[in-house]
């Protein structure tokens, strides 16, 4: 009797240790096949958003529906007259804004050559009457310089690039080499403000080369 007992406890331990091993073996399995399912789903994802990527860089001529010949022709006309039209009216901006830019710098030239001459004006009132009320002292240096107009020194410095730029054209029409910048053979042919326009006349004799200067 007792022999029986231990051969069925034997029989039961047996089967409970093989049901707890492939208990494990199947957890096991369970969790390999989740892994391998949520790998196959991130794939999929990936590729189902690539090849949305593609169909959205795409600029289909119609989205629905197949498409004749002469309806693609259409469509493909009416889009490029659509962007040629966006195209103007964004050259049209362009042009606004650069002409509201240009009106503007305008506007504050003027404003800055009112208040130059202004100042200007007030400054020589201000110098007798301080040379009178003080004869004995020297005037303050900002009554004693010169405000000049922003926009006679630009039309100044405009007219001097203009007569360089005439020089330079008719010395290369006489045929006159350069040396240094804006001389010939090396000569300078501006000085203190000045320019030089050098006259080439050549006789059997040799040749001479008169010096005219331009204020």
């Amino acid at each position: 009797m007792i022999q029986v007992r231990k051969q069925a406890l034997f029989a039961l331990s047996t089967m409970s240790t093989s049901s707890t091993s492939s208990y494990t073996e199947i957890q096991i399995q369970l969790t390999e096949s989740t892994l391998v399912h949520s790998e196959l789903t991130q794939i999929t994802a990936i590729m189902t958003e690539q090849r949305q990527q593609k169909i959205r860089s795409r600029k289909p001529i119609q989205k629905v529906g197949a498409v004749i010949a002469e309806q693609a022709r259409k469509k493909i006309h009416e889009k490029i007259v659509k962007e040629h039209v966006i195209e103007e009216a964004r050259e049209r901006r362009q042009r606004r804004e650069r002409k509201r830019v240009v009106n503007l710098e305008h506007k504050l030239q003027l404003r800055a050559g009112i208040d130059a001459r202004r100042a200007e004006r007030a400054r020589k009132r201000e110098l007798p009457e301080f040379q009178r009320s003080n004869p004995d002292t020297e005037p303050p240096r900002e009554l004693l310089q010169v405000i000049i107009d922003p926009g006679v020194k630009r039309k100044t410095r405009e007219e001097e690039e203009e007569e360089e730029m005439e020089l330079q054209r008719q010395l290369a029409a006489m045929g006159v080499g350069f040396g240094v910048r804006g001389s010939p053979s090396g000569h300078p042919i501006r000085s203190e403000g000045r320019s030089l326009m050098i006259n080439s006349s050549i006789d059997r004799g040799g040749s001479s080369k008169h010096v005219q200067s331009l204020q």
